[in-house]
């Protein structure tokens, strides 16, 4: 069987996707969805995992997880962080998702 990441919907996978959208600051924007190609970070995730922009941002496990870790609405975190503050975010969503799917297992 082929693997193909687009087909991976686990939380950590999503997380590494949607950071992978924002990694370069010129693609990230605080105060808004995005424009132009640039995104916020609900805005990444919501497109990784395919989520229609109709959808309430705290009905989706990525995001909730990352609230839970910053203890605000994501975007509050989005718009009062700074980029590499956002990306380090992810990355520690993405070591919590991990832990959250070994012990799934």
């Amino acid at each position: 069987m082929y693997y193909n990441e687009k087909w991976d919907t686990s939380i950590a996978a999503i997380l590494i996707r949607a950071k992978a959208l924002i990694a370069d600051e010129k693609n990230f924007c605080q105060s808004g969805w995005g424009y132009h190609g640039r995104r916020c970070a609900v805005h990444a995730i919501f497109d990784v995992a395919g989520v229609p922009e109709n959808v309430c941002w705290d009905q989706v496990p990525a995001v909730k997880l990352l609230v839970q870790l910053c203890k605000v609405p994501l975007h509050d975190f989005n718009d009062r962080h700074t980029h590499s503050e956002m990306l380090s975010l992810f990355d520690r969503g993405i070591v919590e998702a991990g832990k959250l799917a070994f012990v799934e297992l």
